[in-house]
C-alpha cells in the first residue's frame, strides 16, 4: 500500500483504466519531402490528433499558425540552396518521442531551348540541339531526364545531362514535324518537368520527277505533247532541253511541251529539268517521228523489183523476136503515170522511171519512159539526163546507174 500511495494520481488512473491512458500521437508533415523552386514561398502544416500544443524548429524565416492539433508553417523568399531541416514537433515531450524531421528540397529547372539546323534539306543530314538549366539543393547531381520526341515516338533520351545532340535524316513528306524537347527532374517524391518544341521546315531538291509523252511514236506531220511533272520544295521551276526548237509551245508554266506539226528534226530525246536553289534533276523520254516516205518504201521496192524481172524476161523475147516500142509496155506507162507516181517522192519517182527506161531501151523503143511520163503530165517527174543505151552493151551502163539509185 506504500508504494500505491508515492504513485501520482495519473498513473494510478493508468493503472486502473489502462484505455485512459494512451500512447501520445506522432506529429506529421504534409506535404511529405516537400520541394520549392529557388526564390518561391512554401507552406507546410504538421498535425497531430490528441496534441494541445505542436510548433516548428527550422534555421530560415518563418510565419507559423497554431490550433488545436495542429500548427502551420509558412516561407517566403528562398534564396539559400543549403538543405533547410525542418523539425516539428509536441510541446512539453521530453523523451523526443513525439518529434517528426524532414527536409525542404530547393530546386531550378528553366531555360529549356531547342535549337534545330538553320536550314533542313530532306535526304541530307541534319541536327538538333536541346538543353536546359537545373540545380537542386542536394549535394548529388540532379537527377535529370531529357527526351526529343516527335507525334508521340521517342528519339532520345538522356540521364543527368542537362545537353542532348541529335542527328537525322528527314524525308520531303515530313515538312512541318513538331519536335518536342522534355525536361523531368526527380527530386525527393515528386517529379516536375517543362517543355518546349519546334515546328521543322523541311526543305527538299526536286524529287518524282517524271517525263510522259501522249504517244511515244508519231507520224510526221502529227502532233506531239510531251509532259513533265516534278516536286519540291520550295516548287521547282521546269526547263526543257529538246531536239529542235522549231513549233515548240509551252504551256502550263512549261510543264507540258507541245508541237503540233512533227518532222523529223523533232525526233530524239525529252529532257525535263526541275530546278531549286537547293538542286536540279532531269528527267527524261524519247519520242520517235516516223517520215512519211517509209510508208512507201515496200511499194516502190516492189515494183522495182518486178520492173527488174520483167526487164530480164522482155531481154529474152526481144533476142528471140526483135520488135519496136510494145503496146503493154505503154500501158505499163499509163498505169504508172495516173496511179503510181501521184503517191511518191520527186526521188522515188525519178528512180521507177529509170528502170522504166532500161525496160524501154532494152525494147529497142524510140521514146524513153521519162520522156513519156513527162509528156503525159505527170507532176512529179523531172527530166535528168542519164546514161542511154540502144543496145544489150549500153543499156549496162543504165543498169549499173538505176542499181546505184534503187541501193541509194
Amino acid at each position: 500500500m506504500g508504494r500505491l500511495r508515492a504513485l501520482s494520481p495519473l498513473a494510478l488512473l493508468c493503472l486502473c483504466l489502462p484505455a485512459a491512458c494512451l500512447d501520445p500521437c506522432v506529429p506529421s508533415i504534409t506535404p511529405p519531402k516537400p520541394v520549392v523552386p529557388f526564390g518561391g514561398s512554401v507552406d507546410l502544416n504538421c498535425t497531430c490528433a490528441n496534441a494541445s500544443e505542436l510548433n516548428w524548429e527550422v534555421s530560415v524565416l518563418k510565419k507559423t499558425q497554431q490550433g488545436p492539433g495542429w500548427v502551420s508553417l509558412s516561407i517566403t523568399n528562398i534564396s539559400d540552396w543549403s538543405p533547410v531541416d525542418l523539425k516539428c514537433y509536441r510541446q512539453g515531450d521530453l523523451e523526443g518521442r513525439a518529434i517528426v524531421e524532414d527536409m525542404l528540397h530547393v530546386y531550378e529547372l528553366s531555360h529549356l531551348e531547342i535549337h534545330p539546323d538553320a536550314e533542313i534539306v530532306a535526304r541530307r543530314k541534319g541536327q538538333v540541339f536541346c538543353r536546359v538549366y537545373a540545380r537542386t539543393s542536394e549535394e548529388s547531381e540532379p537527377d535529370l531526364t531529357l527526351t526529343l520526341s516527335s507525334g508521340g515516338h521517342e528519339w532520345l533520351r538522356t540521364h543527368r545531362n542537362h545537353s542532348l545532340q541529335y542527328d537525322f535524316v528527314l524525308k520531303p513528306e515530313q515538312d512541318g514535324t513538331e519536335l518536342v524537347c522534355e525536361a523531368k527532374l526527380h527530386l525527393g517524391q515528386q517529379e516536375l518537368s517543362v517543355n518546349t518544341s519546334v515546328t521543322l521546315r523541311v526543305w527538299a531538291i526536286p524529287y518524282n520527277v517524271s517525263v510522259w509523252a501522249e504517244q511515244m511514236s508519231v507520224a510526221a506531220g502529227g502532233n506531239i505533247v510531251v509532259r513533265c511533272h516534278a516536286q519540291g520544295n520550295p516548287p521547282p521551276v521546269l526547263h526543257w532541253v529538246l531536239p529542235s526548237e522549231d513549233g515548240v509551245q509551252r504551256l502550263d508554266n512549261d510543264s507540258i511541251v507541245t508541237i503540233s506539226t512533227a518532222q523529223s528534226a523533232h525526233n530524239g530525246t525529252y529532257k525535263c529539268v526541275a530546278e531549286n536553289r537547293f538542286g536540279s534533276v532531269t528527267g527524261q523520254t524519247d519520242v520517235v517521228v516516223e517520215a512519211s516516205y517509209q510508208v512507201w518504201v515496200a511499194p516502190v521496192v516492189v515494183v522495182v523489183m518486178l520492173i527488174v524481172v520483167a526487164c530480164i524476161c522482155l531481154s529474152l523475147w526481144k533476142i528471140l523476136s526483135p520488135t519496136a516500142w510494145h503496146p503493154s509496155l505503154e500501158r505499163a506507162l499509163k498505169w504508172v503515170t495516173l496511179e503510181l507516181l501521184p503517191m511518191l517522192e520527186e526521188g522515188e519517182t525519178y528512180l521507177v522511171t529509170c528502170w522504166m527506161d532500161l525496160l524501154g531501151d532494152l525494147l529497142g523503143g524510140q521514146h524513153d519512159a521519162t520522156g513519156y511520163l513527162h509528156l503525159q503530165g505527170s507532176p512529179n517527174v523531172v527530166v535528168t539526163p542519164q546514161p542511154r543505151g540502144r543496145s544489150l552493151l549500153g543499156a549496162t551502163s543504165l543498169v549499173r546507174h538505176c542499181h546505184s539509185l534503187t541501193l541509194g
